[in-house]
């Protein structure tokens, strides 16, 4: 009988024991797994990430590459020269030349002497950042002192639609503004590309600037209207 109980003690040690090792196993295989999962994620963000930045490479390149134009360049520099009407003409069949070259949705140059908006179509209008809302994206890239960026609005010349524009700047040789040219590609271009990322991949992919507002979304009713931690 003494000796069945000092039997005890060692039965409840290997118990013991094992449900350990079982414990410390189960956590070590979901911390590899956890781990795993993480690796995975990054490298397919990577790669979405990647494919997004190979996509917008060449708007950015023709944007930069029209800013630096010396025809564009000396036309803003002695745009008081023609009348509205020859101005008209020589932007658009330049701004036309773009846009059937590269097939964008937008090609425009903006004159910060005399606020033309040209475009590819004729001049839109003559911006107004105090009184018009919707040209309120101007005075903000002008004032954030930026190369280029990318800019998400609705284009008026195109019905509304939104639009992603990569807007850059336009200086002399003193690096005096002269005004801003851009390229615009449609949301609904993006939009593609990203559902085909959330279908390959089974994920949810946002473009989002550094304030988490969404710019870019497969749900049109999120474009700068929805906020991510």
């Amino acid at each position: 009988m003494n000796k069945k109980k000092s039997t005890y003690p060692i039965f409840i040690v290997i118990i013991a024991g094992f449900v350990l090792s079982a414990f410390v196993s189960i956590l070590s295989l979901r911390s590899l797994a956890h781990e795993n999962t993480k690796e995975i994620n990054t490298m397919l963000t990577y790669r979405i990430y990647q494919e997004i930045t190979g996509n917008l490479e060449e708007p950015v390149t023709v944007s930069r590459s029209m800013a630096a134009n010396t025809l564009v360049i000396d036309f803003l520099k002695n745009e008081d020269s023609y009348t509205e009407d020859e101005a008209v003409a020589y932007m658009q069949e330049y701004l036309s030349r773009i846009r059937d070259m590269y097939g964008y949705d937008a090609v425009n140059v903006i004159s910060d002497g005399s606020r033309r908006y040209y475009t590819n179509v004729g001049l839109n209008k003559v911006i107004d950042v105090e009184n018009d809302a919707h040209d309120i994206w101007y005075k903000n890239f002008i004032d954030a002192n930026k190369k280029y960026y990318l800019n998400v609005d609705t284009d008026e010349v195109n019905h509304g639609q939104w639009t992603v524009f990569v807007d850059v700047r336009i200086e002399d040789d003193d690096g005096s503004l002269l005004g801003v040219c851009s390229v615009g590609v449609k949301m609904m271009n993006m939009r593609a590309l990203f559902i085909s990322y959330e279908y390959d991949y089974d994920v949810t992919v946002k473009m989002v600037d550094g304030t988490g507002l969404v710019q870019v979304d497969t749900d049109e009713s999120n474009i700068e209207n929805l906020y991510l931690d």
